[in-house]
C-alpha cells in the first residue's frame, strides 16, 4: 500500500499533468480542466480571494515590501541549479493557507536580471513547489498570476 506522502504526489504530478497541457489557455484565463479531474479554480472579481473545489477559499495578499520574497525565489533557483537571478519583481502575491502555522503560496511577475525577460514565478515553502516560466509583461495580470500560482504551486 502506498504512504500518504506518494498518494499525494502522484495526485499533483496527474494534475500537473493536465494542467501543463493547458497551461497556455490557463494563462490566457481559460483554464479548461478534465470532467474527471473535478478541480475547480474560481477567483474573485476584485481578486482578492481564490475558491479551490469550492472550498471556503484563501485571502489573496498583495506584498508592498517584496524585497526578502524575491531572496527567497532566488535562493530556491540556486538550490535547483538555475544561473538565473531575478532582479525585481513588479507584482508578489501571498496565499496564505490554513492558521498562523499553515503553509503560504507564492506567486511574482518577476524580471530575470541578465537578460531583462519577464517571467511568472510560483513557490510553495512548505512542500518545495516551484516554478518559472518566461511570459509577456503587457498581458500578463494579477488574475493570471493567481491562476499560475495555483495550478503549479498548491499541495501537498
Amino acid at each position: 500500500m502506498k504512504n500518504k506522502r506518494t498518494i499525494g504526489l502522484l495526485s499533483r504530478l496527474s494534475i500537473c499533468l493536465l494542467f501543463c497541457a493547458n497551461l497556455p489557455s490557463a494563462l490566457a484565463g481559460n483554464v479548461k480542466v478534465p470532467e474527471q479531474n473535478k478541480v475547480s479554480v474560481v477567483i474573485s472579481k476584485d481578486n482578492s480571494a481564490v475558491f479551490i473545489n469550492g472550498d471556503s477559499g484563501m485571502y489573496v495578499n498583495v506584498l508592498s515590501q517584496p524585497k526578502q520574497r524575491i531572496i527567497e525565489f532566488n535562493d530556491d533557483l540556486k538550490r535547483r541549479g538555475s544561473d538565473d537571478i531575478i532582479a525585481r519583481c513588479s507584482l508578489v502575491l501571498s496565499m496564505p493557507v490554513g492558521g498562523s502555522d499553515g503553509d503560504v503560496y507564492y506567486g511574482g511577475l518577476c524580471t530575470l536580471s541578465d537578460t531583462q525577460k519577464t517571467v511568472a514565478v510560483c513557490d510553495d515553502d512548505m512542500v518545495g513547489n516551484f516554478r518559472m516560466v518566461p511570459v509577456k509583461r503587457r498581458s500578463f495580470s494579477k488574475r493570471q498570476l493567481i491562476k499560475f500560482t495555483i495550478i503549479n504551486c498548491t499541495g501537498g
